[in-house]
This record gives C-alpha cells, structure tokens and sequence, in this order.
C-alpha cells in the first residue's frame, strides 16, 4: 500500500495529464495507493518506460476492453484509468525491463492525442479523491475487516496489517481492493466511486462473502 500523496503529486498528476502515456493491459485495473509490477518486453513499451524515465516517471494503466482493433487499430479502454509513477526501474541487457508503479491517482481519458510516438498518448482530466465522509464508513470497514480476521485464519495476517496501518480511509479502501476484489468490472466500479462511504458499501459487500482461497492475497 502506497501512502496518501501531497500537494505536489496532485500537480504532476495534472501536469501529465496533458499527455498522459497509455499502458493498456487486459483484464488490469490499477487502483491508487497500490503498486503494480510489470515486465515490460513491448517494443513499444520499452520506449514508453524510457520516455517516462527521463521525464517525470507518469503514465496510465487502463483497462484494455476488447481484443478486437476498431477501425482505427486500436483497442478501445476504460475512460477511467489508474495513474501510477514509475518508482523501480530495471533494465536488463536484451532492452526488456521490470518497472514497479506506485499508484498516484486517476484521471478521466477525454480523447486520445496523435503523436509521433509508437505508443498511446491520451488528453485526460484529474479526478478528485473520493468525498470525504465524516461518519461511520470506516468504522464499519474497520469492523469487518476485524471479523474476517477473526473467521478466516488463513488471511488473519496480512487483514490484521491493514488495520495496524494509520493511513487515511481511500488508502485503506483501496488497499481492501486490491486484495479482495479480483474480477476487472468490479474492480474497474470501484476506481470510478467518488465517495468514501460508496466505495465502503462495496468493500462491505465483498467481505460478506469473501471466504480464504488462493485468490485471496494482502
């Protein structure tokens, strides 16, 4: 889990929102305040990841919808898309890389800009943090975070974690996220919410049901 960012990270995600870079992947729904592992072997990729690196780090994860090309070639994705900052970068001898992102926020795509490169390069609006809520939400999550806890011992642990961590509540939704919730539209649902107490309400359903298995990890 990543932590809550500071003013300057809400102006480079508005800066790089002038042209964001686009890592369409199938089936991935990047969620602030996580961090995603990729390897990257794409030509096209490989010069993204360098780009970025020489610049200010930022791109964008999108959900890659279909594997269908439309009539411009290119596969259509979620408008609503993680932003992530490139914070490990390893380059190996054949050109291929591993890069972790640390997600930094979400941004709206309003359309995709023509560019001299070999990747996708989308103009996009920042989206806000979810709403603050000032009642019971946390609370409420806090709860059932306990009782799975106390339920399924296999996940005690890392649940228990969760909970020992003093971070701010759209930190810790999206830290139960990430570990709960593993199919793409719901996943995609959740990073579009933008309340607190919404984003409870889904997480509350989820742990209703949650029970311990191999798909369940911190």
């Amino acid at each position: 889990m990543v932590e809550p960012e500071d003013e300057s990270v809400d102006r480079l995600l508005e800066a790089a929102c002038a042209a964001l870079p686009l890592f369409p992947l199938p089936g991935m729904v990047f969620l602030p305040y996580t961090l995603l592992p990729l390897h990257v072997f794409e030509p096209r990729y490989r010069s993204l990841v360098a780009d970025a690196v020489a610049g200010s780090g930022v791109l964008a994860v999108p959900q890659m919808l279909s594997s269908e090309q439309e009539r411009a070639g290119l596969p259509p994705v979620s408008a609503v898309v993680g932003v992530g900052r490139i914070v490990r970068h390893q380059t190996m001898p054949d050109g291929r890389s591993n890069i972790v992102l640390a997600g930094i926020g979400r941004a709206r795509i309003r359309r995709e800009i023509a560019a001299d490169s070999p990747y996708r390069i989308a103009l996009a609006t920042p989206l806000a943090a979810p709403r603050r809520d000032v009642g019971l939400a946390r609370p409420r999550l806090q709860a059932a975070l306990a009782s799975l806890a106390q339920r399924e011992p296999a996940v005690a642990r890392p649940v228990r974690s969760l909970l020992e961590r003093d971070v701010e509540t759209p930190a810790l939704c999206a830290a139960v996220a990430h570990m709960l919730l593993r199919d793409p539209a719901e996943r995609q649902a959740f990073l579009e919410l933008d309340a607190e107490a919404a984003q409870v309400e889904q997480l509350l359903v989820a742990l209703a049901t949650v029970s311990a298995g191999p798909g369940l990890e911190a």
